[in-house]
């Protein structure tokens, strides 16, 4: 959907836990899609996959406008969609405003967490940590 664009990919060759693929793959998906769809179009998005002890850490890094303090408390909940001057046309009318709410499913059926952090300085970065092995 995004062809002109730039995702930085860095991860270790070998990552071992037990997951749900598919919804793993949703989970990604969703917030690459949004990372596109909202960060600068002259940046790239960075996503950063690296172990630690028990689990595995995803981040996703795009720059462009932070999300206010006030949208921050409310980004992970269904039917919440932002206004956002950079969105292209297409893009639009195409949000049910739900992408970030899988999200967050997603990571709590694994047993994981979701967090973000958003400024001028640093963009916008969604940390992911999921067990190695479900704690569900």
């Amino acid at each position: 959907l995004h062809p002109e664009r730039t995702i930085a990919f860095d991860a270790p060759d070998k990552l071992d836990g037990s997951w749900d693929g598919d919804r793993i793959a949703q989970m990604i998906s969703n917030l690459l899609g949004n990372a596109l769809q909202h960060g600068s179009r002259n940046d790239p998005v960075i996503m950063k996959v690296y172990p630690d002890a028990a689990d595995i850490i995803v981040t996703i890094n795009n720059q462009g406008p932070p999300i206010s303090p006030e949208n921050l408390r409310s980004i992970f909940e269904p039917l919440v969609r932002f206004a956002d001057n950079q969105s292209t046309d297409s893009d639009r009318g195409t949000s049910l405003g739900i992408g970030l709410y899988i999200v967050r499913q997603i990571v709590l059926a694994h047993g994981g967490t979701i967090n973000v952090e958003s400024s001028q300085d640093d963009g916008t970065t969604f940390t992911i940590r999921l067990p190695r092995v479900s704690r569900a």
